[in-house]
């Protein structure tokens, strides 16, 4: 009996802080980059990421892309499933196939640094089905004009997955 507690014991000192880790992660939401962007006319490529609190009660979640062409317009875009698929300039990060692919409009413009920044509004939403819930994996990608660069004349920038909790 002895050695069946001490065997517990020890598996409860190996396994807690890695199942403690990952439930914090959970408990907390997360962000991931999943698919790089092509370089723009700046020379380098656009980064499109979340900020924020990932907490669906806090309403307080920021879409950022960071390195577009100043000046030029651009939107950010969700959906629900990823991908990785040639796309004017670039790669579309979100797959259109499985189910749509939402633009968070109106569209704006980056700043001098080339950074813009939208608020995800938990409590507005312009489509049915696109409610961000607690639980739910969303993924997120900026597309922008980039008529300087050549080519299609737009870009994207890279993709990045946020899971919401409550």
């Amino acid at each position: 009996m002895k050695r069946r507690a001490l065997t517990i014991t020890v598996l409860a000192l190996v396994l807690t802080p890695a199942l403690a880790a990952q439930g914090l992660r959970a408990e907390q939401g997360w962000v991931e980059q999943y698919c790089t962007s092509t370089a723009n006319s700046t020379g380098f490529a656009a980064k499109t990421d979340v900020i924020g609190d990932l907490r669906i009660t806090t309403n307080d979640t920021w879409l950022v892309s960071s390195d577009c062409p100043p000046g030029q317009f651009g939107v950010f875009l969700m959906g629900t499933t990823p991908t990785r698929l040639p796309y004017g300039d670039g790669f579309l990060c979100i797959s259109p196939f499985d189910t749509p692919i939402y633009r968070l409009g109106p569209p704006s413009q980056p700043d001098f640094m080339g950074t813009t920044l939208k608020h995800l509004d938990f409590n507005a939403y312009p489509l049915p089905g696109m409610c961000i819930h607690s639980g739910s994996t969303w993924y997120f990608q900026c597309y922008y004009r980039d008529a300087q660069a050549g080519g299609t004349g737009f870009n994207l920038g890279s993709g990045v997955a946020a899971y919401f909790v409550q």
